[in-house]
């Protein structure tokens, strides 16, 4: 015989002990082996039985509705229609006006005093149209505005002069800054 058929007879017989050995191991350890396969295959099924509950959750959480409740404020509206409601300002809770036709949030003289803004007469620069007529307002910024779970920061202000304004207007710097104001029936619907 050549060098050549001698390697190939030899390779033939290694692949063949080679399968022999593999399936007289599969049928002499047959009980341990579907065994472990079998738990390999619950396994298997666990873990996509996992995967799939992972996958239906961050399913329905994507097409659930927005959840607005820990952001949303509702205010009833006064006998006269208007919406009146206690804002903390500066730490201070202060009664309010929401009033959507005023430009800014309008501090009365007392409520400003009251949140630790004094400002002095030459700083009454701005002209105001008020109810009782002209007067004259200082601008201001304010730290915090917060109706119950609602938190707006760095809101511009106008400290009106002593006695021009009754109570404090909560306007549009306010809630310009909120996602959405709506009226629905007789409440105003504030969300943040």
């Amino acid at each position: 015989m050549s060098g050549t058929s001698i390697k190939q007879v030899v390779n033939e017989a290694g692949i063949w002990i080679t399968v022999f050995a593999i399936g007289f191991g599969s049928f002499y350890y047959f009980d341990s082996l579907s065994g472990v396969m079998t738990r390999v295959l619950e396994m298997g099924e666990e873990k996509y039985r996992m995967a799939k509950s992972q996958n239906a959750a961050v399913a329905k959480e994507a097409d659930a509705e927005p959840d607005y409740s820990s952001y949303e404020e509702r205010i009833q509206a006064g006998r006269n229609g208007h919406f009146f409601t206690t804002a903390e300002i500066n730490g201070q809770d202060i009664e309010v006006l929401i009033d959507t036709g005023a430009s800014a949030v309008a501090l009365t003289y007392e409520d400003a005093n009251a949140i630790g803004l004094f400002p002095t007469e030459q700083e009454f620069t701005i002209r105001l149209s008020t109810a009782n007529g002209i007067s004259l307002g200082a601008p201001a910024e304010l730290d915090s505005v917060e109706i119950g779970d609602i938190e707006v920061r760095n809101v511009r202000a106008i400290v009106t002069q002593p006695g021009a304004t009754s109570i404090t207007l909560l306007g549009m710097s306010f809630i310009k800054k909120l996602e959405r104001v709506e009226l629905e029936g007789g409440e105003l619907v504030l969300v943040q």
